[in-house]
């Protein structure tokens, strides 16, 4: 099978869980809503993305999103990889930790 036979076979699984993964993106959608702006932003980039079938940027937005949201609910403008520091019992310890 070549790449692009697997990536079209990929998506035609997902396309079998369409009406599941549409309610839950609305869902986590509304659940941004107004309060996390920029983390919406990115999220609705991310499926546009995701149904162009641009999969690795699709992700790569979500990780955006998932980072804005987090510095908005820990209100600092660290990033996602400044917010863990270390691991194990270090992680504890990290803003995220708290």
């Amino acid at each position: 099978m070549c790449n692009e036979d697997a990536q079209q076979e990929i998506f035609n699984q997902l396309a079998k869980f369409s009406s599941d993964a549409i309610k839950a993106q609305q869902e986590f959608s509304a659940r941004l809503g107004a309060a996390h702006s920029k983390a919406l932003e990115e999220w609705n980039k991310s499926i546009d993305l995701f149904r162009s079938r641009y999969y690795s940027e699709a992700g790569n937005d979500i990780r955006k999103s998932l980072e804005f949201l987090l510095r908005d609910i820990l209100k600092n403008g660290t990033s996602i990889k400044q917010q863990v520091k270390g691991s194990g019992k270090e992680l504890l310890k990290s803003n995220l930790g708290k």
